[in-house]
């Protein structure tokens, strides 16, 4: 599970930013995502009809939750389904590995595997972090704003 934080500015309307949030969810292709007061929740992953390059692939679920007092959101992902999926293909590799070269025999790609491993889970989630937290900037950037009548 990854958390993190993202501020916004004095303008944006926060009684707004939770459905504009889900809007953005949904934009990407989210899958559940549902609105209590300040708490949008939503699942992603793999096994949706989506492209690989979908940004919410890595994420098997996640939550925002957005802070009127300090001007924050705090959202939370779930690598589970990346990490299982991750850690299946590598392992169906190395079956492959081990029929085809022999038990004797322990090649060079064997010993790539782990970090074949790495590079599947740890890499692409720091891409797929910085990704997320891309959109949810965005998201913010065109978040409603409160109207110069109602801050008088």
């Amino acid at each position: 599970m990854e958390t993190g934080t993202l501020g916004f500015d004095q303008e944006v309307d926060v009684s707004l930013l939770p459905a504009h949030l889900a809007g953005c969810l949904r934009g990407v292709d989210a899958d559940a995502v549902e609105v209590t007061d300040n708490l949008v929740t939503f699942r992603g992953g793999i096994f949706r009809f989506v492209t690989n390059w979908n940004v919410l692939v890595p994420f098997g679920f996640g939550d925002l939750t957005v802070n009127s007092e300090t001007r924050e959101i705090r959202y939370r992902l779930s690598y589970r389904q990346l990490a299982i999926f991750s850690t299946t293909m590598v392992g169906i590799v190395a079956a492959l590995v081990l029929t085809f070269s022999g038990f004797r025999k322990l090649s060079g790609s064997m010993l790539a595997l782990p970090l074949m491993w790495f590079v599947a889970v740890f890499v692409r989630a720091a891409i797929e972090s910085s990704r997320f937290q891309g959109l949810i900037s965005r998201a913010v950037a065109t978040a409603p704003r409160v109207s110069a009548r109602s801050k008088h």
